[in-house]
């Protein structure tokens, strides 16, 4: 910083543009005193090869990060169970109760997965009316979740 102390901010701005981070001067009394960086990147010592640091047992590789924290806003995504009137514990108690299970001897033999067929079309025609009925058009993210 010592060699900018007399320079405008301006040219200690257009200087730092070059290498890609921005930059800001911080003016006190007039002069420039420091620099605000926007962004700082870092460089972390990792056992890359062969998990691509996913396993740390002895570190081989430096790995440039970005250690910036973003913020988004989530959203949640459409509640199947809130929109159908399918309920839940009843097709699963009916699909059980259409099949023999035997834990003695381990084995389950003929469930009748019409029971689950029937019940997955419903959900999918309620929520589709649901979908359709809303005074707003539906996205993606309204309706598997996600991020803005």
């Amino acid at each position: 910083m010592q060699r900018y102390q007399d320079t405008h901010p301006f040219d200690f701005q257009y200087n730092q543009l070059p290498g890609g981070i921005p930059t800001e001067g911080v003016i006190t009394g007039g002069k420039l005193a420091s620099a605000r960086r926007e962004h700082i990147w870092v460089e972390a010592a990792t056992d890359f090869e062969p998990s691509r640091g996913a396993v740390n047992k002895a570190t081989d590789t430096w790995v440039q990060m970005d250690p910036s924290f973003k913020q988004y806003a989530f959203q949640t995504g459409l509640d199947i169970a809130t929109v159908s009137t399918v309920v839940r514990q009843a097709v699963a108690d009916n699909f059980i109760n259409s099949g023999t299970i035997n834990e003695t001897e381990g084995w389950v033999s003929g469930f009748d997965p019409t029971i689950l067929e029937n019940a997955q079309a419903r959900m999918r025609t309620e929520s589709q009316t649901y979908l359709t009925s809303r005074p707003t058009p539906s996205t993606v993210g309204d309706v598997i979740a996600g991020r803005e």
